[in-house]
């Protein structure tokens, strides 16, 4: 009685380890007189088959969770290229998507060409971006660079071509992706720059 009077009893699950469900009775009748519809299973049933009784007992756990946290990890729908990721606090009447903020997926070694042909030959050094992404309506990039620098990083707080790779998501970011669209832009000033750690290779522009 005391633990269904306690907050946790909201939310309990008596399991019986034993034989014969010795305690069924008696857990009834409590459960009658709180008025608690609280779930009762038992290892072992008797004239039943041990490991099954088990087993069922086992399945007939749950994790307390609210529907947010049971669609987040069982979700339906997988992501959509244009629609985005169902909204989790959306319902089946009135379903929504959330598009993804930067949409379009631009392939990396296409756009190093296209900078070469406008006369910015980047070297090897240079080329550290294997994924770029960009929004379709504003001015925002993202890039995931591969460091390959390691053993002089000692000497910066962050490595020289890691801040060139930031520019270059920023060229992307100006054309909303459009490889077509891009020019060679070298830059002359900068207002502001926020740095962070070297091991953040995941820049924001």
């Amino acid at each position: 009685m005391a633990i269904l009077k306690h907050n946790i009893g909201n939310n309990a699950v008596f399991l019986e380890v034993g034989p014969r469900r010795a305690l069924a009775g008696p857990l009834r009748q409590i459960f009658a007189e709180a008025s608690s519809p609280t779930p009762y299973v038992s290892a072992m049933t008797r004239n039943k088959d041990c490991t099954v009784s088990f087993l069922a007992a086992i399945g007939a756990l749950y994790w307390y969770e609210s529907r947010l946290s049971k669609e987040w990890r069982n979700r339906k729908y997988p992501y959509h290229d244009l629609l985005g990721s169902r909204v989790i606090e959306s319902s089946n009447t009135e379903p929504a998507q959330d598009p993804d903020a930067l949409p379009r997926k631009l392939n990396v070694r296409k756009w190093f060409k296209k900078m070469a042909k406008g006369g910015l030959n980047l070297g090897g050094s240079f080329q550290t971006l294997d994924m770029m992404a960009s929004s379709t309506s504003e001015q925002q990039g993202m890039g995931h660079i591969v460091n390959g620098r390691q053993e002089d990083e000692a000497n910066y707080y962050i490595h020289p071509t890691i801040l060139d790779t930031t520019l270059q998501i920023l060229g992307a970011a100006a054309v909303n992706g459009y490889a077509r669209k891009t020019r060679t832009w070298l830059p002359t000033s900068i207002n502001k720059i926020s740095l962070y750690s070297p091991w953040r290779q995941l820049l924001h522009m």
